[in-house]
């Protein structure tokens, strides 16, 4: 009997992550696949439930709604921070995930970086959009 995924089981998987508009907008790599514990790691929450119950092997492609991706736009706007709010050896960038120290907001999204500032935004860069997930089962392990 083939191993499924369930609660606990540590999964490694390759996918391709496409938007609205059929765009690649990430991927694992042949040497890299992505790997979580199955309902511990967080995932988008359409993505988990459609990895439950999977076995080794198996290929398919899920469509997203933005509540079961990456959520819906929260409505707040960017805000502004100084860049000297970043370590030196911490250089920011488009699209970096930033956890600030009052860990109250939450994750923050880099979107601007400026000479003298930094915008932050708590919208995940992929927020308000359908996303397609293909993925590949390649290894599942009971934990």
């Amino acid at each position: 009997m083939s191993k499924t995924i369930k609660h606990g089981s540590h999964v490694r998987f390759h996918y391709t992550l496409k938007d609205d508009s059929d765009t690649i907008v990430d991927a694992s790599t042949t040497d890299e696949p992505a790997q979580y514990i199955h309902g511990q790691d967080p995932l988008p929450p359409g993505l988990e439930a459609a990895l439950s119950g999977r076995a080794e092997g198996d290929s398919f492609t899920v469509d997203l709604s933005p509540s079961d991706a990456f959520g819906e736009h929260n409505g707040q706007a960017p805000r502004a921070v100084s860049i000297e709010a970043f370590s030196e050896g911490e250089a920011p960038y488009i699209g970096m995930a930033v956890m600030p120290e009052d860990q109250e907001s939450g994750v923050l999204w880099v979107t601007q970086v400026g000479r003298a500032s930094v915008m932050l935004d708590s919208n995940h860069p992929l927020a308000g959009l359908k996303v397609s997930y293909h993925v590949e089962v390649l290894h599942i392990a009971e934990a």
